[in-house]
């Protein structure tokens, strides 16, 4: 047991000492001083908070009810739930467009005209997009 253990940490592992291993370890500071670098480390931390309060508002009354309260279609719901974390991010993508998209979403026309369009949260490319899909891809696993 305690092999197939290590194996699993050697597995988990092996990827972090790669990358290690690769950093230009002279020019670190200047590469992460970069503007570059600054603008995606902010792009990124913005989405990770934005996703996780989004994860918090509405995963946390839904993990509460799943796992307290007995309802039709529990078991759908489950699933549904689940989904994101078992689909290739590239369709989870293609979904939200379908649901949110501004021409061809579901929803599409409706924010088009109410105050969200105007606030380009829905725009492609914009920070906001991409909180909203990072709480749909990886809001299952918080």
């Amino acid at each position: 047991m305690r092999i197939g253990a290590l194996l699993g940490v050697a597995f988990l592992a092996l990827p972090i000492v790669g990358l290690l291993k690769r950093v230009a370890w002279s020019t670190l500071w200047d590469q992460l001083t970069d503007v570059a670098t600054r603008d995606a480390l902010r792009i990124s931390l913005y989405a990770s908070v934005c996703a996780t309060v989004l994860a918090l508002v509405l995963g946390l009354p839904l993990a509460w009810c799943l796992a307290r309260m007995q309802f039709a279609g529990r078991r759908f719901v489950r699933a549904l739930v689940l989904l994101p974390m078992v689909l290739p991010p590239v369709v989870g993508g293609v979904a939200l467009l379908g649901a949110y998209g501004k021409t061809n979403g579901l929803l599409g026309g409706v924010l088009r005209q109410s105050v969200w369009h105007s606030t380009h949260i829905f725009a492609v490319g914009s920070d906001h997009c991409r909180s909203i899909c990072c709480a749909a891809i990886f809001g299952p696993i918080a």
